[in-house]
């Protein structure tokens, strides 16, 4: 009986001792394909992140190539501008043409000079001067043209109602109607850029975040969360942004796919018509989404375009060789741009600028010398009249010869109170 619970007790010692040594292998098994999930996981993740810095480096990239590419559109940045029923296009030599609805006088800027940006509302012009001043054209109700007194500005924006000038330190003036506080912008600062919509105003700062004011219709306003963006732009309904790595963002009303710009890719300037928007793209062709009325987003032929501008019913484009293009509604000659030319060439539009401000500093200059030479002239001329005077005084003697003497001291008198304004 002992002899077999000894065989009985070796064979579940050898059962234990295989199922030990499974349980052991298994264990072991497990471990090799724990550590291999593990190997296999971290691989994985290295692949990630060299996909993910394969990614940002490519997004880098390009950033960087829409940058020198922005910055080669610079030049062409505030050339044309496009509102409601007109047009208006700056020239290389800094003068000012404009064409369509000019029942406001909007369109009378052809005695304009050094202008250097222009913008547009929809029923005045602005135009902003070498020396940060700024002018205006067109209907004045509610003060929007009352930018006389502006200085140190070195962009302006214009919508319906309101004016909008950017300062040299990166504040913001505004002027025209407040209502809804869409001129409220004493406050802002670091400010790069502007854009003024039909009744709120857009300010674009340098961290490339964006600030409103004015009324938030339909949710336009809504771009708080907006980041890494480098260009702005408004119309009645939306606003749209350009981001650095050239898709863009919009918010507002979407009721006729104005807002459909997800899709974009590789944009380098952006614009925002009533219920349209339009973007340039880096290869110098345009987009554009939205209600198609009169055919204003027919632009998909248009090529080697550098800025574009949308209205209240019309696109227009500037090409490289200074020539424009229009297309959409053109019932008051807003589209009739075909004959302007605003410079010769891109790539010579910086030096057909400062071969314009040379010569418009030679004939200040000259005009300078001028009128200092008439002045000099004028006051050589008062000083041989006062010395003859002088010299006759002494000569006057006798009974009648005091009202001669009055005479020639009043005229002394009036020669010295000339000279001082000389």
């Amino acid at each position: 009986m002992l002899k077999r619970q000894y065989k009985i007790v070796r064979f579940g010692s050898g059962s234990l001792k295989a199922e030990l040594e499974g349980y052991l292998a298994q264990a072991e098994e497990n471990k090799r394909r724990q550590e291999e999930n593990k190997r296999r996981q971290e691989e994985n993740k290295r692949r990630q992140e060299e996909n993910k810095r394969r990614q940002e480096e490519k997004r880098q990239r390009l950033i960087s190539v829409l940058v020198e590419k922005r910055k080669k559109l610079a030049p062409a940045a505030g050339l044309i501008w496009g509102e409601s029923y007109h047009t208006v296009g700056l020239k290389a030599d800094g003068t000012v043409v404009a064409a369509g609805d000019n029942d406001d006088g909007q369109c009378d800027v052809s005695g304009w000079r050094h202008v250097v940006a222009v913008a547009a509302g929809e029923y005045h012009t602005v135009g902003l001067k070498a020396d940060g001043t700024v002018a205006a054209a067109g209907n004045n109700y509610d003060g929007r043209c009352d930018v006389s007194g502006w200085r140190d500005i070195v962009a302006v924006a214009a919508s319906l109602c309101h004016t909008v000038g950017l300062k040299a330190d990166g504040t913001v003036a505004a002027a025209g109607n407040n209502y809804d506080g869409r001129c409220d912008v004493s406050g802002w600062r670091d400010i790069v850029a502007v854009a003024a919509g039909s009744d709120y105003t857009v300010g674009l700062k340098a961290d490339g975040t964006v600030v409103t004011v004015g009324r938030n219709r339909t949710d336009r306003c809504g771009i708080d969360d907006w980041t890494d963006i480098v260009a702005v732009a408004v119309s009645r309904l939306h606003t749209v942004g350009l981001k650095a790595d050239g898709t863009v963002v919009a918010a507002g009303n979407n009721d006729k796919g104005r807002c459909d710009v997800s899709g974009w890719r590789d944009i380098v300037a952006v614009a925002a018509g009533s219920d349209y928007t339009v973007g340039l793209k880096a290869d110098g062709t345009v987009v554009a989404v939205g209600r198609n009325r009169n055919g204003r987003c027919g632009v998909g032929g248009w090529t080697d375009i550098v800025a574009v501008a949308a209205g209240e019913d019309h696109t227009v484009g500037l090409k490289a060789d200074g020539t424009v293009v229009a297309a959409g509604g053109n019932d008051d000659g807003q589209c009739d741009v075909s004959g302007w030319k605003l410079f010769n060439s891109l790539d010579t539009l910086e030096q057909e600028r400062e071969t314009a401000k040379a010569e418009r500093q030679r004939q200040e200059a000259e005009a300078k010398a001028k009128a200092e030479a008439e002045r000099q002239a004028k006051i050589d001329a008062l000083e041989r009249e006062k010395q003859s005077l002088q010299a006759e005084l002494p000569t006057l003697k006798g009974l009648f010869s005091g009202g001669k003497r009055r005479q020639i001291e009043a005229r002394l008198a009036q020669i010295e109170e000339e000279l001082k304004t000389l």
